[in-house]
């Protein structure tokens, strides 16, 4: 079972946004391109992962979490209220 889900925005390489539904399940952060999918786009471990919440007042996202694997690259994922990045950051930091 899902610890917790939501369509988030994840910046991609080049610093354009996707919108995808994001679960974190198990110890896991499985962001998928659209509900209908079974292979996620992306599967990462968080266990040992840093999460930091940026919040912006000038950008086009203004809530952000920075997730920052053991062995993965650093993930960054838009989040629609200060809500919801507390909802996604209480969730992520049982894996530190």
């Amino acid at each position: 079972d899902a610890r917790i889900c939501a369509f988030l925005w994840r910046k991609k390489w080049l610093g354009q946004w996707a919108k995808q539904l994001c679960v974190i399940k198990d110890t896991r952060l499985l962001c998928y391109k659209t509900s209908k999918d079974h292979n996620p786009q992306l599967d990462v471990n968080l266990l040992g992962c840093t999460v930091i919440h940026k919040e912006k007042q000038v950008r086009k996202k203004e809530h952000k979490l920075k997730i920052i694997p053991a062995n993965a690259d650093v993930i960054v994922l838009g989040l629609q209220s200060k809500d919801q990045a507390e909802q996604w950051l209480r969730v992520s930091d049982t894996f530190r």
